[in-house]
């Protein structure tokens, strides 16, 4: 039986992962994290609910070589869902010079720069580490080569997405990293063979989303993992990510604001996604792709929904592991997770653990 250690095993990406990882995997799983009561009530928690005494908590910090070593000693992979990204080399490390793969939700690119720093050990020590996983990133870059494997040319690949959580955006360590992520922001697009940078009052779209959105004015993101997608899909001729906004206010005062700011702003624009929230609330992720498929035009929109952010990071994480786990997509290396993973099973799997799959072919 495998072990999976999970570094913020009982914060709120923790408490969405693990009973999906009871229910589909045999696997023991050890909750980690910097408060002791903390880890092993919620390991009692779980074991009460589910059968197996599956679960344990250990008290281990990020920071702390020697914690983190003895946490990690007798796992097949660790699983990061902790805001702790300044302490990737330090938890990489040891992952790698104790044999083990490694998957994280976190979206830096500080982190990013230490694992690529990694990757010529990673691929010698036949380890698979995979990053930036989950909703997004991760998701959208799955979908565009999930439309690869629907069309015999694929041409144009748009990614939209909504997230709109009932009660506003929460503060915690993730929204942290949605305010560094507001200082590196850059709206970029493919067209026309290049990834091009659009200007401030025109990085915004109207884009007509499913389930209940509606028409929505949405901006333009460039990230990692899209970058290479022309390289891996030769035939694109348009591709990007574009994200609805939440309100006038946060969208145009506060998001500017967070751009100079960072962190110091997480706490006013939490507030505002609350104060001036309007319906409908859910998460949303779409596809809208074009191309040729047998001598004829065919257009494909796949939808990807569920009520709970947690939740649907949650769901593509454990599918993605399933596939680490039984080898389906494991690759020594370093890897997004879009790249890595069997996309229609990933699809099929998250379906079956809650996430509304929806898909429009014509």
């Amino acid at each position: 039986m495998k072990t999976i250690v999970i570094l913020g095993g009982y914060g709120r990406a923790g408490r969405a992962l693990v009973p999906l990882l009871i229910q589909e995997t045999d696997a023991k799983l050890v909750l980690l994290g910097r408060d002791p009561v903390q880890a092993i009530q919620a390991a009692k928690d779980w074991n009460a609910r589910f059968p197996g005494e599956r679960v344990s908590g250990v008290s281990a910090d990020a920071s702390d070589e020697a914690s983190i070593k003895a946490a990690l000693q007798d796992a097949a992979l660790v699983v990061v869902v902790s805001n702790t990204a300044e302490h990737t080399f330090l938890v990489a490390s040891i992952a790698l010079s104790f044999g083990l793969d490694y998957i994280d939700i976190q979206y830096s690119s500080r982190k990013l720069e230490i694992l690529r720093s990694l990757k010529p050990e990673l691929e010698r020590a036949k380890v698979c580490f995979v990053t930036e996983a989950g909703l997004h990133p991760g998701l959208p870059s799955a979908l565009v080569r999930h439309a690869a494997q629907e069309f015999e040319v694929l041409e144009k690949a748009r990614v939209a997405l909504v997230c709109n959580p009932e009660g506003g955006l929460p503060r915690t360590g993730g929204a942290d990293e949605l305010m560094d992520s507001f200082r590196e922001y850059e709206p970029l697009v493919w067209e026309g063979g290049v990834w091009r940078k659009l200007g401030f009052f025109g990085c915004c779209r109207p884009i007509e989303l499913g389930e209940g959105f509606g028409r929505r004015s949405c901006a333009a993101l460039g990230s990692s993992e899209m970058t290479d997608l022309p390289r891996l899909v030769p035939t694109l001729k348009e591709t990007g990510l574009w994200v609805a906004g939440f309100n006038a206010f946060t969208d145009w005062v506060l998001a500017p604001l967070a751009m100079l700011l960072g962190r110091r702003m997480g706490g006013l624009f939490c507030w505002s996604t609350r104060a001036f929230q309007k319906r409908p609330y859910g998460n949303l992720l779409q596809l809208d792709a074009e191309g040729q498929d047998g001598g004829k035009k065919k257009t494909l929109r796949v939808t990807l929904s569920h009520a709970d952010a947690y939740a649907f990071t949650a769901a593509a994480l454990a599918a993605c592991i399933l596939q680490l786990l039984d080898r389906g997509a494991r690759q020594p290396g370093l890897h997004f997770m879009g790249h890595l993973v069997q996309p229609a099973r990933l699809l099929r799997d998250m379906e079956r653990m809650g996430v509304k799959v929806v898909k429009q072919a014509s």
